[in-house]
């Protein structure tokens, strides 16, 4: 019998060995990223910018999603003098999605039941991944330091045999929902914990969080504010507007022409956002509830 207990332990040894512990995702509550994104489509130069961050779980076709939600702009210029109709005021977008993560493998809900895998770490070199179908074949893989978590690293090269990395809790170097984009395209990305920037790229710069008062400003005259949850709200043209809290979720929308009330009683208190639409665009304003 003594063979057979040496046999086990052997075997119990080798599966503790090949065993893998996949970081969890987010890798923190707090986990936030910024995401820049310059896109040139051959006629226009559209510029977004991205702030999402973890705000809970959601349930979907028999599967648990984390939800990541948030806010950004998105502004569009002409790439030259002739072609006017490319020029748009720069708009609040709600951005995010969401991701279910299983033993090292990353899926996004792509509808009726079915989903698209968008990383895979248990991928070995020569391996061949498939990001929003484009191939990249894994070059190399590590291991990188993320707060307090060892995550695993994986590179790719692109047509351009740029190297790009992709980390396990974070996303890869252009983003984490975007595609894994060709050289030509302008990305960034900032990921952070408890407001501590722990990876960026391309440099310290592409940190760039947006805040409430960075927002595209509102001509709209809203009193009193800070209030405690009832707002006027004065305009000269007719506009509809939109309420966001702080993770990009609409909690109020409404007309507006002229003179109207906004009861935001029932939310908590904190810093909202109010996006208003008109013929001239569209534009944000900060609602403080204490």
């Amino acid at each position: 019998m003594k063979w057979l207990t040496t046999l086990l332990l052997l075997l119990a040894s080798i599966c503790s060995a090949s065993a893998q512990n996949w970081a969890p995702f987010p890798l923190d509550a707090t986990s936030e990223w910024s995401i820049g994104e310059g896109i040139f489509d051959g006629l226009c130069v559209h510029t977004y910018h991205h702030n999402f961050r973890y705000s809970g779980i959601q349930q979907l076709d028999g599967h648990e999603y984390v939800i990541l939600s948030g806010i950004g702009t998105h502004s569009s210029q002409n790439a030259n003098d002739n072609l006017p109709e490319c020029v748009v005021p720069e708009e609040l977008i709600t951005t995010g999605g969401l991701l279910r993560v299983e033993n090292g493998k990353y899926y996004e809900p792509a509808g009726f039941g079915e989903e698209n895998l968008i990383f895979d770490f248990t991928l070995n070199v020569g391996d061949t991944l498939v990001n929003q179908s484009r191939e990249f074949v894994i070059d190399s893989i590590d291991q990188v330091t993320v707060g307090s978590h060892s995550c695993i690293r994986q590179w790719v090269a692109n047509e351009f045999d740029q190297p790009i990395w992709i980390i396990e809790g974070v996303g890869h170097q252009f983003g984490l929902f975007q595609p894994i984009y060709q050289f030509e395209n302008n990305s960034s990305i900032c990921y952070r914990q408890n407001g501590e920037s722990l990876f960026y790229y391309p440099d310290w710069n592409s940190c760039y969080f947006l805040g409430a008062d960075e927002l595209p400003k509102s001509n709209e005259v809203i009193s009193p504010n800070p209030s405690s949850g009832i707002f006027r709200m004065e305009t000269s043209q007719a506009s509809s507007y939109r309420v966001y809290d702080l993770f990009g979720r609409i909690i109020n929308r409404g007309q507006l022409n002229g003179t109207s009330e906004l009861d935001l009683t029932s939310q908590p208190n904190g810093i909202y956002l109010i996006s208003f639409e008109t013929e001239n665009g569209i534009s944000t304003s900060k609602l403080v509830k204490q």
